[in-house]
C-alpha cells in the first residue's frame, strides 16, 4: 500500500510538511518550533566513543598518506596537510551520510511506487539487500518518510517507514533503516518517541493523526556486515515507557542546558573597586 492510502483524512492543510532548520528545528504551521529527535539525542546523550572513532579515522588517513606528507616542503604545504588531516572523520561522515541518504531515498521510492535513479555500484549491494528483504517478510508498507511530533513533549522528527511483517504477526510495526557499520542503542530513544507521536504531517501539509504501532523493529541494512543473512538484519527495538523517560530527559538536557543556558552559565563577576585603589 502507499503511504496514503491508509491514513485518516486531513484535518488541516499547509503548504507543506514541517521542514526542519538548520538549528534544527521543525517549524510548524503556527511557527511552533519543535526540537527535532535527532537534535535531542544529539545534544542529550553524551557520546565519548566518537572522539575515539574520529581519531582513528585522522590515523588512518595519515597511514594511507605517508609518502604524500613526507614529500611536504614549506609551511603553507603543512598547514595544508595538517587542515586535510584534521577533517579526515568529517569527510569520512559525510560520505557515509551521503551513502544513507541515497539508500533511504531509493527505498522510500521502492515503498510508494515511485520511480528512483539507478544505483551506482556502491549503492547497488544495499539496494540488493533491501529487495531481498522485502522477498523473505513480504512487507505490507502503510507509511513513508512522515514528519510527526508531539508539541505538549515538545519534539519532531521524521520515522522511515510503518509496516506489518506476516513473519511477525499481524501488528503494524515502527520500523527503522539503518546503513551504518552498526546500530547503536540510541535508536531506541529515537523510536520510543516516534512510537509516541500526537500528530503527523503528509508531505503535501495535510495533518493527520499518526499511526498506532505495537512495536519497532530496526533493519540493518549492511551487506558488509550481514553476509551471512542476505546483507540485513532485523532488531527489535526497546520502546517501553523507561525508555521513553530517558528520551525525555535527554529532551531537558538539550533544551535546558547544551542550547540555552550553557553559555549563560559562566559569566565574568563585575567586582567595585578595591578601597584606595587608583
Amino acid at each position: 500500500m502507499s503511504a496514503s492510502t491508509t491514513i485518516p483524512e486531513a484535518a488541516a492543510v499547509a503548504a507543506r510538511a514541517p521542514q526542519r532548520n538548520d538549528d534544527g528545528y521543525y517549524v510548524l504551521p503556527d511557527d511552533t518550533h519543535l526540537m527535532s529527535v535527532t537534535t535531542i539525542i544529539e545534544h542529550g546523550i553524551p557520546k565519548p566513543g566518537l572522539v575515539h572513532w574520529a581519531a582513528i579515522e585522522v590515523a588512518r588517513c595519515a597511514i594511507s598518506a605517508i609518502p604524500k606528507l613526507a614529500r611536504l616542503r614549506g609551511e603553507a604545504a603543512r598547514e595544508d596537510a595538517y587542515q586535510w588531516l584534521r577533517r579526515a572523520a568529517e569527510r569520512k561522515r559525510d560520505e557515509a551520510a551521503d551513502l544513507g541518504s541515497a539508500v533511504h531515498d531509493a527505498v522510500e521510492a521502492h515503498v510508494l511506487g515511485a520511480p528512483a535513479p539507478l544505483p551506482t555500484d556502491e549503492q547497488r549491494p544495499f539496494l540488493d539487500a533491501f529487495h531481498r528483504f522485502c522477498d523473505e517478510h513480504q512487507p505490507e508498507f502503510h507509511a513513508a518518510e512522515m514528519v510527526v511530533g508531539n508539541p505538549d513533549d515538545g519534539w519532531a522528527g521524521k520515522l522511515d517507514v510503518c509496516l506489518q511483517l506476516p513473519r511477525l504477526g499481524p501488528a503494524i510495526l515502527l520500523g527503522d533503516w539503518k546503513t551504518g557499520r552498526k546500530v547503536y542503542d540510541e535508536a531506541a530513544l529515537q523510536l520510543s518517541a516516534y512510537r509516541r507521536a500526537t500528530v503527523g504531517w503528509l508531505k503535501d501539509g495535510t495533518q493527520v493523526e499518526p499511526l498506532t504501532t505495537e512495536a519497532a523493529v530496526v533493519v540493518h541494512i549492511r551487506p558488509d556486515v550481514h553476509e551471512k543473512t542476505g546483507g540485513y538484519r532485523l532488531y527489535q527495538a526497546d520502546t517501553s515507557d523507561d525508555v521513553y523517560a530517558s528520551f525525555l530527559a535527554a529532551r531537558d538536557v538539550a533544551y535546558g542546558w547544551t542550547r540555552r543556558r550553557a553559555k549563560r552559565a559562566i559569566t565574568v563577576l563585575n567586582l567595585p573597586p578595591l578601597a584606595g585603589a587608583a
